[in-house]
């Protein structure tokens, strides 16, 4: 069989400007070798790639450690192992006729948490705190990265939402381009601000507290709701009501009540949908030193409920199958 060549590049869509991320290098991961009868997570179980990291044994160089308050190491951060880009140097721009590509260096990070078989809507507040801490002081240093312009923060959770391991860990993905759906929102969100002289987020929140069809839950710095148009049945968004463009500034106070209203909506999921798969990403602003006024970060969830059709493919349209509003009665 011919050996396939590694690639590890972004791909500019000539049609749509929209970057596609080609990379084969993670085909040598080892759940790709397991036999067809068994999923990843079964066997993920069985040999935990991380279980070294969270007893202090293993070799590979931790970049963060947070204790609790008994001094026990709860969460982990190291690098990749197989890793969405090629350690960054000096990305470069490539023309080939009427294509356009960017090499794919980056930083790939794995943040590890201690316990394998308790969920993260289990972990207590002020351990998902230390979740989002981890998220905030890694975003904090990788943001210096000179060719760095956008930080992503994903949590995959079950099979469905693509996560290969069970032990549970988010990752930490910083990129040479700003992904198109950032841009989208970013520049939805500028408009917004240039026609208005308002921050569309902080008109959506006022909304949606007076309005309370969408409403799940909120605290002092956090509101959590079903967005108008979700994409899929039971998306719930967090915003903070302070405006702030970037995740990395986040305080501990404010990361304290984020754990809180994170963990509530984790439950609400619970309690209406049982152990579901999801996927959770902070969307936050470019780090390439612009001023992104009327934009604020905040925090998407994305229930694994329903399979994507030929229409939604082929059509680039989102089907929603359960009204938000309904949505939010049942979660609050």
């Amino acid at each position: 069989m011919k050996k396939i060549k590694t690639t590890q590049e972004f791909r500019q869509d000539p049609f749509t400007s929209e970057w596609v991320l080609v990379v084969t290098n993670r085909n040598n991961r080892p759940h790709t070798l397991v036999s067809p009868p068994l999923q990843s997570s079964d066997i993920s179980k069985i040999l935990d790639p991380f279980d070294d990291i969270v007893k202090g044994k293993s070799k590979e160089k931790i970049l963060l450690t947070l204790v609790d308050d008994e001094n026990e190491p709860q969460v982990f951060v190291v690098n990749n192992k197989y890793p969405l880009f090629a350690p960054i140097k000096n990305p470069h721009y490539h023309n080939e006729g009427p294509y356009h590509s960017v090499e794919g260096e980056g930083i790939h990070e794995l943040v590890i948490y201690r316990d394998l078989d308790t969920p993260i809507r289990n972990f207590s507040i002020k351990k998902l705190a230390l979740v989002f801490e981890a998220f905030q002081k890694r975003s904090f240093d990788l943001m210096k990265q000179k060719h760095i312009r956008y930080i992503a923060i994903i949590h995959n959770n079950g099979l469905k939402s693509g996560a290969t391991i069970a032990h549970p860990h988010s990752q930490i993905i910083a990129s040479p381009i700003v992904p198109d759906g950032i841009e989208r929102i970013i520049e939805g969100a500028n408009l917004y601000y240039h026609s208005h002289k308002r921050d569309l987020a902080q008109v959506i929140i006022d909304f949606e507290q007076e309005n309370k069809m969408r409403l799940i839950a909120e605290n002092n710095d956090f509101i959590a709701f079903t967005p108008y148009a979700s994409k899929i049945a039971y998306e719930v968004e967090i915003f903070p009501k302070q405006a702030q463009a970037h995740f990395a500034y986040s305080n501990a106070g404010t990361i304290y009540n984020l754990a809180k209203i994170y963990k509530t909506v984790l439950k609400a999921y619970y309690k209406v949908l049982g152990d579901i798969d999801y996927n959770m990403v902070i969307i936050t602003a470019p780090v390439d030193g612009n001023v992104y006024k009327g934009f604020r970060w905040f925090i998407r969830l994305t229930p694994r409920l329903d399979f994507i059709g030929g229409y939604e493919i082929g059509t680039d349209t989102d089907i929603c199958t359960l009204s938000p509003e309904f949505a939010a009665e049942l979660l609050r």
